[in-house]
């Protein structure tokens, strides 16, 4: 018997999430039934690889484009989330420079 996660309708912010762990924690997320965006840098071709498969299996996806170490896009982009989704429930990073 499963239970219940509690992680349906919670709106998650997960810090490089195109990628390896990162993704994988999207996935995980995602699957369990929470709103997630995921921030990345750079490779937009896995950023939107993670999103169609996300939606191709009904799940709520979102991805922003911004460097971690740029305070201001971080808040800019903190302020998205949380105006699309009303709220912020969770945020995971495995960038070494924010694991401190």
């Amino acid at each position: 018997m499963l239970t219940d996660s509690g992680l349906a309708g919670k709106a998650v912010i997960v810090t490089g999430g195109s990628r390896g762990i990162g993704r994988a924690v999207v996935e995980i997320f995602s699957t369990e039934g929470a709103n997630v965006t995921f921030l990345f840098r750079e490779n937009t071709a896995a950023a939107a690889e993670v999103i169609a498969t996300g939606r191709a299996a009904g799940r709520p996806i979102t991805a922003e484009q911004v460097e971690v170490c740029d305070a201001q896009g971080c808040t800019e982009t903190v302020e998205r989330v949380a105006e699309r989704c009303g709220h912020i429930d969770v945020h995971v990073t495995g960038h070494p420079r924010l694991r401190r």
